[in-house]
């Protein structure tokens, strides 16, 4: 049928799943809209505390965002600023001992989630509250951090730094249309119901093709961004700035 114009530009502002319901054909998009009013959040809270003074277009800001974190599932603002948090550990010294408690959080959250959820392979055991088990393994993941960011950890991921940063660039693109991409080649693809080498051959074909399509998605839109950036600079005098009167 017709999409309806109005759903698609409550997903495109993260206002689904608040006004109207995630785009079916784009599931992850539910993950997006904490996103983006995270960043409202976070970017009205940093502004004031740099100015040392409240604005109120940046409270009304804040305000929206947290109105919108309430109305949804409220933990995921904690999840995203325990993220901010974790930028204040980077300069601790046991950051060995925070990897390793950041490990064992990590892998009891995965473990219990897993345990908990729904599955057609075996029953689940609900051992822990599912919002228990995404608290474990974010706690885990801010606890891994400081330890990832020294000179050493980034010495030893240095053969591998160009790939990760390849892959880093195009990932916004990879996360927002490998949903649709995927879904369409179930035209052409339908799934398969067992293991073969016919069917491992159609999943890799699959995952080729929706990484291609994400990569060309990433040429044409996000890595014009930059350039995009600079216009907007020149037409708003950004430039010069520092230029002297």
């Amino acid at each position: 049928g017709k999409p309806d114009w109005l759903q698609v530009g409550l997903n495109i502002v993260g206002l689904n799943d608040i006004f109207g319901v995630t785009l079916p054909l784009n599931a992850p998009l539910w993950s997006l809209a904490y996103e983006i009013w995270f960043y409202v959040f976070a970017g009205a809270a940093a502004y004031m505390l740099s100015k040392r003074r409240i604005d109120v277009a940046a409270l009304l800001a804040l305000l929206c965002a947290l109105s919108i974190h309430s109305y949804s599932t409220s933990w995921y603002l904690v999840f995203c600023c325990r993220g901010v948090a974790t930028a204040f550990t980077l300069s601790w010294r046991n950051r060995i001992k925070l990897t390793i408690a950041g490990f064992a959080c990590l892998l009891a959250g995965c473990a219990t989630y897993e345990a908990s959820a729904a599955s057609r392979s075996f029953a689940n055991i609900a051992m822990f509250p599912m919002w228990a088990s995404e608290t474990l393994v974010s706690v885990g993941v801010c606890l891994a951090l400081p330890l990832l960011c020294t000179q050493k950890a980034s010495d030893l991921l240095k053969p591998i730094s160009v790939s990760v940063l390849s892959l880093s660039r195009i990932s916004y693109s990879l996360y927002l249309v490998h949903y649709p991409l995927n879904y369409a080649l179930d035209l052409w693809l339908p799934r398969a119901t067992e293991l073969s080498l016919a069917s491992s051959g159609a999943f890799c074909l699959r995952g080729s093709l929706v990484f291609g399509g994400s990569l060309l998605f990433y040429l044409c839109f996000e890595s014009k961004t930059a350039t995009i950036r600079r216009f907007l600079a020149r037409r708003s005098g950004v430039e010069h700035s520092n230029a002297p009167c």
